[in-house]
């Protein structure tokens, strides 16, 4: 059986096509597994290859690189078959981040996440779009699966890479690459045959569409910086962190599984409560406790530190679909390419992000580059209020 496809749902407007949906969130789920293998990698490449945190955190900027042409990828999607780039992206990324630990030296280690980056920009340009089109009037909700689907495989993720580590060591690692395999070969059976291409229309070309964004492009810019700092420091470098205080390294590794765990009921949550409650509430409230709590749990040790975790997983986590479907909803009839927009400018905050607080960790520390990323994500909030407010859209 196959899912309905996004063009068939669009004809039935208002309908929240749950299959197709559930589809597309599993492809989700199988392909960012493998993408969530860096940050538990991080330490031990650190110590493989004898590079600084500020390299280190430059991984992220080189993966996130090629979302440059996330806009493209967009506009390319709104008049192609979708499924391509959604069974094939698993097998791409499972294999390159499967390699990250044979690489023999730092330029190789670039060029396995860069092309990684553009098999992830592939697929994050043009699902969430299609999520966005087949979810009706639910909007906030077929987001919220979907992007509790990235956050389950990152939950998953670094349990993965961590007991690859234990049982093949570092270089080892490669024998993962045969599940991606698996996930595009399942992706395959599932979707071959299935026309999922957005309903044609004329629409403006990828310049017009950054123009027509530009009233948001300076709220939607500092809320992702206040997110992707919170979540950096959360992610990517809390491994790093906790090795670094004396925790070894496999209880540090599955600490990010913890954060991820509480993102996944975050994000779930935090969709439909917007479409109940407003984004702009919704929002306010998740960068208020979530650099709060980043803040206590730099002052504690031993078992307080998870419940901490978990609320900064929560809150920081659950404004991925609320942002996301404030994009959507106010550009609806140019959904794939103000998607790609939107999702290039947070990879590409996300990334520098990443260099940020790792030069900040060589200079000061990570401790002050987490206070940091705490003030940054607090610094948020006033920003939240020049959003349009839920339901508000621009119509062709």
């Amino acid at each position: 059986m196959t899912a309905p496809t996004a063009q068939a749902a669009g004809r039935q407007e208002g309908r929240f096509d749950l299959a197709g949906v559930a589809t597309i969130a599993a492809g989700h789920l199988l392909h960012d597994t493998f993408s969530s293998f860096l940050g538990p990698l991080l330490p031990l490449l650190i110590a493989k290859l004898s590079i600084s945190l500020a390299l280190a955190g430059s991984l992220t900027l080189f993966a996130g690189l090629p979302s440059l042409f996330q806009p493209f990828i967009g506009y390319v999607a709104e008049r192609v078959n979708l499924r391509f780039f959604i069974i094939l992206a698993p097998i791409f990324t499972a294999t390159l981040m499967s390699l990250l630990g044979r690489a023999p030296n730092l330029g190789i280690l670039i060029l396995l996440v860069c092309l990684y980056g553009l098999s992830s920009a592939a697929f994050h340009a043009s699902a969430p779009a299609t999520i966005g089109h087949i979810s009706g009037r639910r909007l906030g909700l077929g987001l919220s699966i979907f992007t509790m689907s990235g956050e389950l495989a990152r939950t998953i993720g670094p349990l993965i890479i961590v007991s690859a580590v234990s049982w093949w060591t570092l270089e080892g690692t490669y024998r993962l690459i045969v599940l991606g395999l698996v996930a595009s070969a399942l992706l395959f059976w599932r979707l071959h045959g299935t026309e999922m291409n957005l309903p044609h229309q004329d629409r403006p070309a990828v310049k017009a569409t950054i123009i027509a964004m530009r009233p948001m492009l300076l709220p939607l810019a500092v809320l992702l910086s206040s997110r992707a700092f919170l979540l950096t420091a959360t992610l990517t470098f809390l491994p790093t962190y906790l090795t670094s205080k004396g925790m070894p390294y496999q209880q540090a590794g599955m600490s990010s599984s913890v954060v991820e765990l509480a993102g996944v009921v975050g994000v779930m949550l935090g969709g439909p409560l917007s479409d109940r409650w407003g984004r702009r509430i919704v929002l306010s409230v998740a960068f208020l406790v979530g650099p709060l709590a980043l803040l206590a749990f730099l002052r504690v040790w031993g078992w307080p530190i998870y419940p901490l975790l978990v609320l900064g997983g929560f809150f920081s986590l659950s404004t991925m679909p609320v942002l996301m479907a404030v994009v959507q909803e106010r550009y609806a009839h140019i959904r794939a390419t103000a998607n790609g927009v939107y999702m290039a400018l947070a990879f590409i905050i996300g990334a520098l992000s990443s260099v940020a607080i790792g030069s900040m960790g060589d200079w000061w520390g990570l401790t002050t580059a987490f206070i940091v990323s705490a003030a940054v994500g607090l610094a948020g909030i006033p920003f939240v209020f020049m959003l349009p407010r839920s339901g508000e859209s621009l119509k062709h």
